[in-house]
């Protein structure tokens, strides 16, 4: 019955960030993956706190969910945070990297240097050499990362 309540104040616009941490942690607890990413890939407009219900599918280890919600309303120095610690798919990060505007791109190219020269040292040093240079162009022709 909690959750019945729970999925009918985010329907109607009226749940709160606690709404939102409650209704996640009772999708974890019953390991209902199905409900979580109907809840996480709704069409139209959010209802509910996308700050929580990132942190909530982190914590949780739903961390496909977590990305998925990150790249579908543009917070991409999250995204590629949760390809990295989380999900370790350095290769997906520095393709999602590739693909942002330069001042997008610097964050992430700062915070993860020695991460993803460590784990792709030849592509991460092609980028580095591209940005460093002013040749950096947003790829297009490389696959973005997979729509998790």
């Amino acid at each position: 019955m909690k959750i019945l309540y729970l999925e009918e104040l985010h329907e109607h616009g009226k749940a709160t960030a606690d709404h939102t941490t409650l209704l996640l942690n009772c999708y974890a607890k019953l390991k209902d993956t199905e409900k979580l990413d109907a809840f996480v890939r709704a069409p139209g407009e959010i209802k509910f706190d996308l700050d929580t219900a990132i942190a909530m599918c982190r914590q949780g280890g739903y961390f496909e969910q977590a990305a998925y919600l990150a790249r579908k309303h543009g917070e991409h120095e999250l995204v590629i945070d949760i390809l990295i610690e989380d999900l370790h798919e350095y290769a997906a990060a520095l393709k999602y990297i590739w693909r942002l505007p330069a001042e997008a791109a610097y964050p992430p190219l700062m915070k993860y240097a020695r991460v993803l020269i460590a784990h792709c040292p030849k592509e991460a040093t092609k980028l580095f050499i591209q940005y460093y240079t002013g040749k950096y162009q947003p790829q297009q022709d490389v696959v973005a990362a997979p729509e998790i």
